[in-house]
């Protein structure tokens, strides 16, 4: 006789299980054609569906274990073409042994990682992909390893492209403007400090300093945090008070922003001075209405200062959109 069992069921009601039969992107699903899987060790078949609100991936797995070992299922992934692995949501359960003559229902969700970029900077998933990889790491008598592939009908996905607006815009360091020769000739004519300037999209190292950016607008609010690190032989002042991103032609401080400043290693007795060796923290919102500029400006001339409160930058460095 064979036996049935749902494993596990997380934060998934049983009864929508048959919406993984319809394919309907109005109804803010995503559909999968179903695959089958039959290996050396286990049959069965696989369902994929994506919540287009919740941006999470629905996972529904039936194995069946027709031999006369045990099977265990050491280990359960979903992953991109690219090779960017799925969060599991909800306690981790991807390991378990299957009982000869048995099957099982595995039901499990997932937080896709779609775009990397978009992910590293605001934790959002970025638009879905039309393909995911299935792989099982199965033992038994021997190994087993069964890989399967979810493809999305190519009707559904263009529907959905069409559709697709991303949630945030993110925003980077202009590279492409004329800041680094610009900041080295400012450096050399009036401070003794290194000449030394890199720009990249995240990232401004200037004479020993680092300065790392994430930004990025939801709606009508900007986010931006900058995480600094003093290599230099030198300490800098830090007043975040003037701290802010503004349109492109705009000097004004907003004074309606929410700001903080936290120096994470170094003496707390001297909380606005960064020494060599010591980090810090930004943090920033406020209100931005519209995401339609094509540049705006950080702060920075008039928040991080040397020696006799002489700026370290020349100019507030340009952001664009990534």
């Amino acid at each position: 006789m064979k036996h049935s069992l749902v494993i596990a069921i997380t934060f998934f009601i049983l009864s929508d299980c048959t919406s993984f039969n319809k394919k309907n992107t109005s109804v803010g699903k995503l559909h999968f054609d179903p695959v089958q899987i039959q290996s050396k060790l286990l049959d069965g078949t696989a369902h994929l569906e994506g919540d287009l609100k919740q941006q999470k991936l629905l996972l529904e797995i039936k194995l069946e274990n027709n031999g006369n070992t045990d099977v265990d299922v050491e280990d359960l992934d979903l992953e991109t073409m690219e090779g960017y692995q799925a969060k599991l949501i909800g306690p981790d359960i991807k390991q378990f042994t299957l009982r000869p003559a048995t099957d099982t229902l595995i039901i499990l969700q997932f937080k896709p990682i779609n775009d990397i970029e978009l992910y590293m900077q605001t934790g959002e998933s970025g638009k879905f992909k039309p393909i995911y990889n299935l792989s099982l790491v199965c033992v038994g008598n021997e190994n087993d390893p069964i890989k399967a592939h979810f493809n999305v009908l190519e009707q559904d996905f263009a529907e959905y492209e069409k559709n697709y607006r991303q949630a945030v815009v993110i925003y980077k360091f202009n590279t492409d403007a004329y800041f680094t020769e610009k900041q080295k000739e400012y450096l050399r004519q009036h401070t003794h400090t290194s000449p030394f300037v890199h720009l990249s999209n995240q990232e401004i190292a200037v004479s020993g300093l680092n300065f790392r950016l994430q930004s990025f607008q939801r709606n009508d609010t900007l986010y931006a945090q900058v995480f600094i690190v003093n290599h230099a032989e030198f300490p800098i002042k830090v007043n975040s008070n003037n701290f802010d991103i503004v349109d492109e032609n705009s000097s004004i401080i907003d004074k309606n922003r929410t700001i903080q400043f936290k120096k994470i290693a170094g003496q707390q007795e001297e909380a606005t001075i960064l020494r060599k060796g010591d980090r810090g923290l930004i943090n920033l919102s406020k209100y931005l209405k519209g995401t339609d500029r094509k540049r705006l400006r950080i702060s920075f001339k008039n928040t991080f200062f040397i020696s006799n409160d002489k700026s370290l930058f020349y100019e507030n460095p340009e952001l664009v959109k990534l």
